[in-house]
């Protein structure tokens, strides 16, 4: 099943936090990237940590992505700053990472890549979700 931008739900946390660094960035620079990461943002659903679902890609979500062809790939989803694509850690503001922001498992995922090809992988398994080890990130 692929994932629409109306069924992103996004933890509250999460919300206040890329809300304030999409302010601070936008104050610098206005790209369509930061106005598509803007637009998910804002217009997502959220709910508080400790109602999160287990199931949901949220920051700091480690997560095995699988390709059409079966290939798995370990990856976490991280503030820009703290982005290694060489360690599986993906910014949230990249295409990848904003297409697997709010999403559940078992949802597919599409994405434009650096080299301007569209990517599509499945979350074939949450490995460790914050809210659901009782990390609320107060």
């Amino acid at each position: 099943m692929h994932v629409s931008a109306d069924e992103r739900l996004l933890s509250e946390l999460d919300h206040v936090r890329l809300v304030g660094l999409l302010t601070r960035l936008t104050a610098s620079r206005h790209d369509d990237a930061t106005q598509d990461a803007h637009d998910l943002i804002v217009t997502s659903p959220t709910v508080p940590g400790t109602a999160v679902p287990p199931d949901l890609v949220t920051m700091r979500t480690r997560l095995l992505l699988r390709d059409a062809a079966g290939a798995e790939q370990t990856l976490t989803l991280v503030y820009p700053a703290e982005a290694d694509v060489a360690q599986g850690c993906i910014s949230v503001l990249s295409p990848l990472g904003l297409s697997l922001l709010g999403c559940r498992e078992g949802q597919t995922v599409q994405w434009q890549g650096r080299d301007r090809v569209m990517h599509a992988g499945t979350v074939a398994k949450i490995l460790y979700q914050p809210e659901a080890a009782g990390d609320y990130g107060t």
